[in-house]
């Protein structure tokens, strides 16, 4: 099983995209299989939680990478997983530049 031979297999997709983000450092070439992965008929929830990891962190996109996180909680809205993916994500990022920016602390209404 390669990509060769199964061009839209989602595993394969975000696998590569993995190896081409963190070994082989080709941003373009990751992001472009990682978007592939997430156009996928069937969504893939850690084909989108990986892709919204790569927009976070390498291209530094705080709004494509929640949403990514919010389709992957879709894809899979059973899982804790996913939704802990979030919730990290809002935690590390402050939460101020996303959908749902939090409410500071020390602030009482």
């Amino acid at each position: 099983m390669n990509l060769a031979q199964e061009p839209d297999n989602t595993l394969l997709l975000s696998n590569y995209a993995q190896f081409l983000y963190l070994v082989g450092h080709d941003h373009d070439r990751a992001e472009e299989c990682f978007r592939r992965a997430a156009q996928a008929e069937k969504p893939d929830a850690e084909a989108l939680s990986l892709y919204a990891d790569f927009l976070w962190h390498v291209r530094n996109d705080i709004w494509g990478a929640e949403e990514r996180y919010l389709q992957a909680i879709s894809a899979e809205p059973s899982s804790p997983y996913y939704a802990s993916r979030y919730a990290r994500f809002l935690w590390r990022t402050g939460g101020t530049d996303t959908c749902y920016p939090l409410e500071s602390y020390g602030k009482v209404s």
